[in-house]
């Protein structure tokens, strides 16, 4: 059962984030009051920390993430998650359930990942046809591809970036962002009904109500599919303003409604069902 609100006590919320990661800072923009994030870093003992298959499978194992959240046992944290996307989906839907069910028998909480976050978002609000953007090389890019498409989740359009390390990530801006990816969706060949922007560690809440209202279209972000996730996850309804129409309540299903009160002349939204065309 999902309540209205979140209740009077302090939700924690352990948050795994890889020894690499730069910004985890951009999840703290998602949550909504009386919530603590707890940061825990780990290593998978890889000779590098480039974004390779070889260290994110590592990174996908077992092993570290039961020892990150050995650091948590004094919280007794709400919820578990863990921000690595890339290896979320690195080796698989079965091998990150395996992972989360190893969290989930040690901690006894809810622990969730940024690919089932996402595609969980997606199917809740009957999003099927995607446009993907991704800051990972193309092999890498590709095991996700594959990780939604085995979920029945047609990818329309994608464009890939090719960074091969957190550091690279991190050197792309918000407003870098904003004009790639309105590059991207206004010169696609189909528009799609959702923007999916990969990658644990981008950061672009700030630009989201802009890059919506200019394009029309709504985006997932990796920290605001985890937090709508954790909090249904513990049977809490979230919503947020300013942080894409998605995951504001006041118009999460209307988004047919939404779409029909866009002028097609000006790019913007009018208040009106029948908006005038300049």
């Amino acid at each position: 059962m999902v309540k209205d609100k979140i209740p009077d006590k302090t939700i924690n919320i352990g948050f795994l984030w890889p020894c690499d990661g730069l910004n985890e800072n951009e999840y703290w923009k998602f949550l909504p009051e009386n919530c603590s994030l707890l940061t825990v870093r780990y290593s998978a003992g890889s000779s590098s920390e480039e974004l390779t298959h070889e260290t994110l499978s590592q990174y996908a194992t077992p092993g570290p993430l039961i020892n990150a959240t050995k650091l948590l046992d004094v919280v007794g944290p709400d919820a578990i998650v863990c921000g690595d996307h890339a290896a979320s989906f690195i080796l698989g839907a079965k091998r990150e359930k395996e992972l989360t069910d190893a969290i989930i028998r040690r901690m006894g909480c809810p622990a969730i990942f940024p690919s089932y976050a996402i595609s969980s978002m997606l199917n809740e609000f009957k999003l099927k046809r995607i446009s993907l953007a991704s800051p990972y090389s193309h092999s890498i890019t590709q095991k996700f591809k594959d990780y939604l498409e085995a979920k029945n989740i047609d990818i329309v359009s994608s464009t890939i970036l090719g960074l091969i390390n957190e550091e690279d990530i991190n050197s792309f801006a918000p407003r870098d962002w904003f004009f790639f990816l309105k590059k991207f969706v206004q010169t696609a060949p189909e528009k799609p009904e959702v923007l999916v922007l990969a990658g644990g560690g981008v950061s672009f809440s700030t630009m989201i109500p802009s890059f919506e209202a200019i394009t029309g279209i709504p985006i997932i972000t990796v920290p605001g599919a985890l937090t709508w996730q954790t909090f249904r996850s513990l049977g809490i309804k979230y919503s947020k303003r300013g942080v894409g129409r998605l995951l504001n309540e006041t118009n999460q299903y209307d988004l047919k409604i939404f779409r029909t009160m866009q002028s097609v002349g000006t790019k913007n939204f009018s208040l009106v069902s029948n908006p005038p065309v300049f």
